[in-house]
């Protein structure tokens, strides 16, 4: 059970731990979102590049575009709900 469900923390602890948490997300998730965007699209380029002369980078294109689409797809819904 997380911390700040547990009935024998007070109330105003577990609101001042939920800021907190929220608060540092702030710093930390978009530069993770923006590092794992870069990446996967550095990895669906290169994968187009490379399709005709590596099998793999054929075979792998079709999961590295689907990873960048889908990252994509998660950043605009978080942008969306904030």
């Amino acid at each position: 059970m997380p911390m700040l469900q547990l009935p024998q923390i007070p109330v105003q602890h577990a609101g001042t731990a939920t800021a907190y948490l929220l608060h540092n997300s702030e710093k930390f998730f978009p530069p993770l979102n923006g590092a794992c965007t870069l990446s996967n699209l550095i990895l669906s380029i290169t994968a187009y590049v490379n399709r005709d002369s590596s099998a793999v980078a054929a075979a792998k294109l079709p999961y590295a575009l689907a990873g960048f689409a889908l990252n994509m797809a998660t950043t605009a819904w978080a942008l969306g709900i904030m």
